[in-house]
């Protein structure tokens, strides 16, 4: 009996800790307790949803993880180009990602899509947001491959994914574009 009343007064007690949390606000109306969860903000909770990385590349200016079962395909002066699946020849089944990171030179996220639209008959699409970046997107297709373009601009880079086969909706392609820090 003590047991089962000691229970029933540490659920109750969290109980009115919980309800006390969210009434309590500082005084510009932020909840005491945090937002989400308890104090885990958007871009944490989504970057913690994605497939862990297990493998680390290091290019001149940047660094990326790779999930597990991804590979480095090829590695060129201003990138690499990563897959999962397998590779026959020159055939590629599964998705495939290349990342590019260059100087900006003043041209903006909006320029090289731009372009893309222009040079390549390529799709504009809508601006999309992975954990805390927002991305200018176009998608187009070559030599038989669908290809979405994400593009952001940090620290006077330019940072271009391809993505093939798949697109910025798959958890993995997410976790590659969530690990790119720049050196």
């Amino acid at each position: 009996m003590k047991r089962l009343l000691s229970i029933i007064a540490i659920v109750a007690t969290m109980f009115v800790a919980m309800a006390s949390c969210g009434q309590q606000t500082h005084q510009d109306n932020r909840p005491v307790c945090g937002g989400m969860g308890i104090g885990i903000d958007s871009a944490t909770a989504e970057a913690n949803t994605l497939p862990r990385p297990v493998t680390d590349l290091e290019h001149d200016s940047f660094y990326i993880a790779l999930p597990e079962g991804w590979k480095l395909l090829d590695r060129f002066p201003d990138g690499f180009s990563v897959y999962s699946g397998t590779l026959e020849e020159d055939f590629i089944s599964g998705p495939c990602v290349s990342i590019e990171v260059i100087d900006a030179d003043s041209k903006t996220p909006a320029d090289v899509i731009d372009e893309m639209v222009t040079g390549c008959n390529a799709t504009k699409g809508d601006v999309i947001k992975i954990v805390d970046y927002h991305y200018r997107t176009c998608s187009y297709v070559e030599d038989a491959y669908n290809h979405q373009l994400l593009v952001r601009k940090q620290d006077d880079k330019l940072i271009k994914f391809d993505i093939i086969n798949t697109d910025a909706t798959n958890p993995e392609v997410r976790s590659i574009v969530n690990t790119v820090e720049l050196k």
